[in-house]
């Protein structure tokens, strides 16, 4: 049990019960594995049309963990910044999107699904200072949208952040209370909600 092995121990007691059982389990994950590249596949389809000439819209994954971390530190309070939890964003979130120039990660978000409650609450999202203006983070936010299942759209963004805002604003989001002292700073937030539609 302490080393994972304890299946390999009961075959070994009753090989001729329990070889076919095993063999049968194991047999989904070939077919698991293939669904899952294949759904990635399709996922980066989708990115690719809304990529440009220079700018690349993919997955990120936890191999993006300290270019990430470098335009968190650039962009947020330090309070703000966690590699631990950048880490578990990075492996189980739902959907983590990063924008690249000349494979340099210049813009990242990520955003969690509860589809029990079908609503879907935007992350962190970050674009590296030098970049700005230049619409990456519309396209990381259309990217983002086209793979997510539910209707509902929320985000949480600092009432002092009027760029941030602005971005929400303009691609459909509406205010719909503020969050008093959300963050360790002390600072309010405004909670923003958009439906997405088809």
């Amino acid at each position: 049990q302490k080393t994972g092995t304890e299946w390999l121990y009961r075959i070994s007691q009753d090989p001729k019960r329990l070889a076919a059982r095993y063999a049968k389990n194991f047999s989904v994950f070939p077919v698991f594995f293939r669904n899952i590249l294949a759904w990635r596949k399709e996922r980066q389809k989708i990115f690719d049309e809304i990529s440009g000439d220079k700018l690349q819209i993919k997955t990120a994954s936890i191999l993006d963990l300290l270019p990430i971390l470098r335009l968190q530190k650039l962009g947020f309070d330090s309070s703000m910044v966690s590699i631990k939890a950048l880490m578990v964003t990075l492996l189980f979130t739902a959907v983590r999107v990063k924008a690249t120039v000349n494979g340099k990660v210049v813009g990242y978000l990520n955003a969690d699904i509860n589809s029990k409650d079908k609503i879907c609450w935007w992350g962190a999202m970050a674009v590296d200072p030098d970049q700005r203006g230049l619409g990456i983070g519309r396209r990381l936010i259309q990217a983002s949208e086209k793979v997510i299942w539910v209707e509902n759209s929320y985000c949480l963004v600092a009432v002092s952040n009027v760029s941030a805002i602005g971005l929400y604003e303009k691609i459909g989001f509406e205010k719909t209370k503020t969050v008093p002292s959300y963050y360790a700073t002390g600072e309010d937030a405004y909670e923003m909600k958009k439906i997405i539609s088809d």
